[in-house]
């Protein structure tokens, strides 16, 4: 029961959050082409706003994932857990992409690291895949209490 489909892509969607620890999503044009990930607290003219308000609802979406892989049992919960997923989602790549319009503002030049810019968007997928698995999950099982 535990590798039901929609456990396999939210598994991958949280490994893919986690590997987003390590990857860089953005560089600054400077002499040194400074890449920067979000938990790193210490770039130059920093939007400590934004920046603490993305590492917060990456680990909240870290945490929430495994939540509802576990909550197998419920699928009405696991549905639950999962638009709030999808949700913290989009706020992830919200602050991905808005972040630099703050150094834009201060005249710090950018560019976006790609590879982590696809992370939160391959991630927003899965979580969508998930949605749509645990939604037909659901009508099969409807469809057998009627027949029972």
């Amino acid at each position: 029961m535990l590798f039901r489909k929609q456990n396999i892509v939210l598994f991958i969607a949280w490994l893919l959050l986690i590997l987003l620890f390590f990857i860089p999503f953005i560089r600054l044009i400077s002499p040194s082409n400074i890449p920067i990930t979000i938990y790193d607290t210490k770039a130059p003219l920093q939007p400590i706003g934004w920046l603490y308000a993305l590492i917060v609802v990456h680990i909240l979406l870290i945490l929430l994932l495994p939540i509802t892989i576990y909550r197998i049992k419920n699928l009405i919960h696991q549905l639950r857990l999962n638009a709030v997923a999808f949700f913290l989602n989009v706020l992830l790549l919200l602050g991905i992409l808005l972040i630099p319009d703050v150094w834009v503002k201060h005249g710090i030049l950018y560019r976006y690291d790609y590879i982590g810019v696809l992370i939160p968007i391959i991630s927003f997928i899965m979580i969508i895949l998930a949605n749509k698995y645990i939604r037909s999950d659901i009508q099969k099982i409807r469809s057998a209490n009627r027949l029972r």
